[in-house]
């Protein structure tokens, strides 16, 4: 069975190209055929976890430590379980809403890519693998983020791939470092190290924390986040919700917890700057969100905040730490993704940018809207949504380290949840209450049948995930243990 782990991976990459050279009669088409090869990949991705768990794939061997190699654990079944449910249900809405933008071919070529090379990500056996994956996710997206060729565009994705290399560069240092000490990058849960940690393997570790926590818009690293908001909506979803925060996250999770032995981190320096850094991020992350008037800017500031969540969580160094990390990193996914989309359809079909111009829409855009309700309450954390259930353990697991570190860590995330209510709130009231005297544009209209489809999906896949939240929780901790 082991040979099954790469087909995922050797289908996305069949698939697009074959949208280079097959002669679709229109864009229309382009997206059915879209949705068809993303579908299907999400189907050899299930039954690749199902036939083949504990599995290892071998690739390529360039030198004992640096391999290419596939294996699905705990972990990966996880993250590949979140990216094979929302991606083919993401396309789906991308069919309609990039009749708006144009480039279907392009477009649709990278996005099927980008869904396999997240998908070797999630399977990588080491870290060189997961490096490859990682640098190669900063290249398929590119495109997608300059997708309009505008100035815009163009100075949004100079500074993206700056900050990505800036990344690369930053945690390859460090696992060169990691390297020379340790001799290996093979993942195993409770890490690889034999010998006590030295302050070189610190080092080693802050800095690959800090390389690959720049995909996950870790402050001062966030600008690129905020910038690559100019792409059209289906591709600040994907990176804001599913794909390359999420891959961030990953991977560093991955570095925490299957490379480094994360007891031994537990109480040290290095610890302690990641988790004091964490901390700041959310802080900025809210507070910047709570201060935009731009609708996707305030997501994106949102997406800063929320993924240093994800980081806090890991940085406990704990299991019931990486557990409660991994709970908000697959309901953040459902939460955040809602939220672009029904900021999509307000700017697909009324030309919605800003805070104030969505006035009122929540009387005329209804499905829309009660679904970046519900949603947007999930994200504050009201009771009993899903953003509650994950934040509290957030919490414990930050009182769990203790001292003035997890006091920190449980004050970031009271005064983050303080401005989350605030962001969100001030847009539902905009939506719902407009101010007295206010006349709602005549002219303002629903959005398409098929992208108010994917929003209540999205909603219920949300809904499902709070109401067996202690059941996902289980399943996470199952996964962890084996």
């Amino acid at each position: 069975m082991n040979c099954l782990l790469g087909i995922p991976m050797l289908l996305s990459l069949v698939f697009a190209i074959s949208m280079v050279f097959i002669d679709f009669q229109s864009d229309k088409r382009i997206g059915h055929y879209a949705l068809l090869c993303t579908s299907l990949i999400s189907v050899a991705v299930f039954a690749v976890l199902a036939l083949s768990y504990g599995s290892h794939c071998q690739i390529l061997s360039l030198s004992t430590p640096l391999t290419i190699a596939f294996e699905v654990d705990g972990l990966s079944v996880i993250f590949a379980s979140m990216v094979s449910v929302l991606w083919p249900i993401a396309t789906y809405y991308a069919g309609t809403y990039m009749t708006h933008e144009g480039k279907f071919r392009r477009f649709f070529t990278y996005y099927t890519l980008t869904f396999g090379v997240v998908l070797g990500l999630a399977f990588s056996a080491n870290l060189f693998t997961a490096y490859l994956f990682y640098e190669a996710l900063s290249l398929v997206t590119l495109p997608l983020v300059i997708h309009n060729d505008d100035p815009q565009g163009i100075f949004a994705g100079r500074r993206y791939i700056r900050y990505m290399f800036f990344g690369a560069a930053t945690a390859f240092m460090g696992m060169m470092l990691f390297l020379s000490q340790v001799g290996s990058f093979d993942f195993q849960l409770g890490g690889i190290m034999t010998q006590p940690l030295t302050p070189m393997l610190s080092i080693a570790y802050v800095l690959m924390f800090v390389g690959f926590g720049v995909k996950t818009g870790l402050f001062p690293f966030h600008r690129w986040l905020i910038t690559a908001g100019v792409a059209p909506t289906t591709v600040t979803a994907l990176l804001h919700a599913v794909a390359v925060v999420k891959s961030g996250a990953f991977v560093v999770m991955r570095l925490s917890y299957y490379l480094y032995d994360y007891t031994a981190l537990h109480g040290t320096t290095a610890q302690a700057i990641v988790l004091v850094w964490v901390s700041v991020s959310i802080l900025f992350g809210s507070f910047m969100a709570a201060r935009s008037s731009h609708l996707k800017r305030r997501l994106a500031y949102s997406t800063v905040s929320q993924l240093s969540y994800i980081l806090l969580g890991i940085t406990t160094m704990s299991l019931f730490g990486l557990q409660a990390a991994l709970l908000h990193m697959l309901f953040h996914a459902a939460m955040k993704i809602v939220l672009f989309y029904g900021a999509g359809n307000a700017l697909y079909t009324n030309h919605a940018v800003y805070v104030d111009d969505i006035r009122g829409y929540g009387h005329v855009m209804k499905p829309t809207f009660v679904c970046f309700t519900i949603c947007g309450l999930a994200l504050m954390g009201l009771p009993p949504l899903a953003g509650f259930f994950s934040k509290y353990a957030l919490a414990q697991s930050a009182i769990m380290v203790g001292g003035q570190l997890g006091l920190l860590g449980v004050v970031a995330l009271l005064i983050s949840a303080f401005f989350t209510a605030i962001y969100i709130l001030q847009i539902l009231l905009q939506a719902y209450l407009p101010a007295t005297g206010f006349t709602l544009d005549t002219h303002a209209k629903p959005a398409p049948k098929s992208m108010q489809i994917t929003v209540i999906v999205l909603t219920c896949i949300m809904v499902a995930l709070s109401v067996c939240s202690g059941t996902v929780s289980n399943w996470i901790g199952g996964l962890l243990c084996c």
